[in-house]
């Protein structure tokens, strides 16, 4: 994103919202004041940069447009957000590791169209391994997997990860088959992480969950379930 002209001096002036109440409650927060506008100040320099360059509702939908994304009409789209890159490729099994330059297109995002197959069909392989190759300003040059991977396999031989196209086809994609449960009328919800719900040293299912762990949620009272870290994140070393 493009940056907003604002100084720390600027920022430290920032009126935030109700800091008065803030302070009559915790008064020894009163010798922070100054940082406390200054980070209130770099919290809406960032909004109003993101309301200017397309709003906060879309930009929350970023997972719709970057990384690789098959399109209706065969064609890939491909997008990360770079700020400091000088160049941008990208590059992998599906066209023998040839590199396909990015178009940067603003607020340092860049973007590639891949175009389809002659029988309209993804010209990248299901499961076929990419690389994103970044020029970076200091003249270096770096392979890196993008953070919006849908898919990331270890590799056997060392403790580095492949990144891996996932377009399967709809055969094998997931079905919804049960409808909807009635909307309550009040919320009384409980949170809950599928992976820690066991007392064994291990790491729970969803089938335990459902047979062990949802009774009790349920015979307390409780009509809807906040869930922790439902989408298993593709690449374990970062810890989401």
């Amino acid at each position: 994103m493009e940056s907003t002209s604002f100084n720390n001096q600027d920022m430290q002036q920032w009126g935030v919202p109700s800091i008065e109440n803030l302070f009559r409650d915790y008064p020894q927060l009163r010798m922070h004041e100054a940082d406390i506008r200054t980070r209130y100040g770099m919290f809406e320099k960032t909004k109003m940069a993101i309301e200017r360059e397309e709003g906060l509702d879309r930009f929350t939908h970023g997972y719709k447009d970057f990384g690789v994304v098959m399109m209706e009409d065969g064609r890939v789209r491909c997008m990360e957000w770079i700020p400091n890159a000088r160049a941008v490729y990208l590059k992998g099994e599906f066209n023998n590791w040839n590199l396909i330059p990015y178009h940067e297109v603003g607020f340092g995002k860049w973007e590639l169209f891949i175009p389809a197959n002659r029988d309209g069909s993804c010209p990248v392989e299901h499961c076929s391994e990419l690389k994103i190759v970044i020029e970076t300003k200091d003249n270096q040059t770096i392979e890196r997997i993008s953070p919006w991977a849908k898919y990331v396999v270890q590799c056997d031989h060392n403790q580095g990860f492949k990144w891996k196209f996932w377009n399967p086809p709809s055969s094998q994609r997931f079905q919804i088959t049960h409808t909807r449960p009635r909307k309550p009328d009040r919320l009384r919800i409980y949170e809950a992480h599928i992976g820690i719900a066991s007392e064994r040293c291990e790491i729970s299912t969803y089938r335990y969950f459902t047979s062990n762990i949802l009774p009790r949620i349920r015979d307390q009272g409780y009509n809807s379930l906040l869930l922790m870290a439902v989408v298993e994140h593709s690449y374990y070393p970062s810890w989401g």
